[in-house]
């Protein structure tokens, strides 16, 4: 019977031990993991699509963290891969949503622009890049990563909250 007491209070005493708030919470580390800095190529893809809307009385952008990181892991996967795609923009989207609350979200891509300028002169190029610059969005998702050649893949991730 005292061994039995014991154990109880030994089990009582781990699951205590276990369930202390020791640990962060699972949005801190989430909020960690975030993308939080940027680069200038970065920095001057926002500008160029915020002097872009600018030029069409459309409201400036701003940069969203979660939509940053997931853009980030999407070049991951395109350098990865070599090739230049939207797969998994679903799982993306729905990232993006569930932590946001965002009502839309669109992606453009590119690959091998030299800078952060002609990749978004060549979305503006093109209507269906063109449609997901100029849409009723608020903040803005932005990753330029270079492959080991030095060439850039560049995701940008609208986004209407």
């Amino acid at each position: 019977m005292k061994t039995t007491k014991y154990l109880v209070l030994g089990l009582m005493a781990l699951l205590l031990l276990a369930c202390s708030k020791t640990e962060e919470p699972i949005e801190a580390l989430e909020a960690q993991l975030l993308k939080n800095t940027y680069t200038t190529m970065e920095m001057d893809m926002v500008a160029a699509i915020n002097a872009y809307r600018a030029s069409l009385g459309l409201n400036s952008v701003q940069l969203l963290d979660i939509a940053s990181t997931q853009a980030a892991a999407h070049n991951d996967h395109m350098i990865s891969h070599q090739e230049t795609c939207h797969h998994f923009f679903h799982q993306r989207k729905h990232n993006i949503e569930s932590h946001t609350s965002a009502a839309a979200v669109v992606e453009n891509v590119a690959f091998a622009y030299r800078n952060a300028e002609s990749a978004v002169a060549a979305w503006i190029k093109s209507p269906e890049h063109q449609k997901a610059l100029v849409g009723d969005y608020n903040f803005v998702g932005i990753a330029a990563n270079a492959n080991a050649d030095g060439r850039f893949y560049y995701t940008n991730i609208m986004v209407k909250k």
